[in-house]
């Protein structure tokens, strides 16, 4: 018997975000479909690609999404392997149905369909693994404020050290000194701390969604499942100041109610994202002016 991908999410779910993955036949799919509760989850829930549905995947990279629609009704979304999508007007999950089964038996749905223009459509249809660790492209986009922050500084230096292409010693070391403090100040000392924070990072390994009420944690090779349930607070790490140099090196506290504690660093996941998808847990700010170094755990 014929069987498909197929997936589910619900209300609060972010793009990527699915559960209950599996394949399924064309009758185990109907039940998903009917036993889902749909009228629970469209409550107060904007009509969008990303939220209440089951999508079913084919063998040609092709994604059907039964969403919820105004009232009572149903949309179809149908993602082509090419990044175009096609949206179905339905009454009812009947008639949704119909077309699914003709979808698992390989007819043509394409009676109905209309395009629909979207930005980024793919990432409402693919299930994103949300898996966060120390990348290449994490450190350079972590780091190059201080790329930014310390080209003045190099260059005042440059300037003070040359005249006329030759350096001139002239004025002694003094300014050359005062420009050197002033940029580990405000520049050195993140790189310090960025170094710090990747050599305690480098081998461990978050998957964090916003919907899916569990997550992981731990050494890339050994990861622990924790519930989001089992949280007390998280402390975050404020810093004063609008334009504190440092504000960017936050570190996460989970507080556990069995009284355990794990300690996330924003080099793995940024302070945005994070409190996206941790936004139902309480929060308790550590009002700071300096970074604090990373633990080893």
């Amino acid at each position: 018997m014929n069987t498909l991908i197929s997936k589910v999410q619900y209300k609060g779910f972010e793009p990527g975000e699915f559960t209950e993955i599996a394949n399924r036949n064309l009758e185990q799919t109907i039940t998903l479909i009917k036993n889902y509760p749909w009228e629970k989850e469209r409550h107060l829930t904007p009509v969008d690609l990303t939220g209440p549905s089951v999508s079913i995947e084919d063998n040609e990279g092709n994604i059907l999404k039964l969403g919820t629609g105004y009232y009572s009704h149903y949309k179809l979304y149908w993602l082509k392997a090419a990044d175009k999508i096609y949206i179905h007007d339905v009454n009812n999950l009947d008639e949704a149905i119909s077309v699914i089964t003709d979808y698992y038996n390989r007819k043509n749905i394409s009676e109905g369909f209309k395009p629909y223009k979207s930005l980024s459509n793919k990432k409402h249809f693919v299930t994103n693994d949300f898996i966060y660790t120390v990348t290449t492209k994490r450190i350079l986009s972590y780091n190059i404020v201080h790329i930014f922050l310390g080209l003045p500084f190099i260059y005042l230096i440059y300037s003070s050290l040359l005249n006329n292409g030759k350096i001139d010693l002239s004025k002694g070391f003094y300014p050359v000194i005062f420009m050197l403090v002033l940029w580990f100040i405000f520049s050195g000392i993140n790189l310090v701390f960025s170094v710090h924070y990747y050599l305690r990072s480098r081998n461990k390994c978050l998957i964090l969604s916003k919907g899916i009420p569990t997550f992981y944690w731990g050494d890339k090779n050994n990861l622990k499942q924790y519930s989001k349930n089992d949280i007390i607070n998280i402390k975050e790490l404020r810093y004063k100041g609008n334009r504190n140099p440092y504000a960017y090196h936050n570190l996460f506290f989970i507080n556990f109610k069995d009284g355990s504690c794990i300690i996330i660093p924003s080099l793995l996941i940024s302070d945005n994202v994070f409190s996206n998808k941790m936004q139902k847990i309480q929060r308790v700010y550590i009002d700071t002016s300096f970074p604090w170094l990373l633990p080893k755990q």
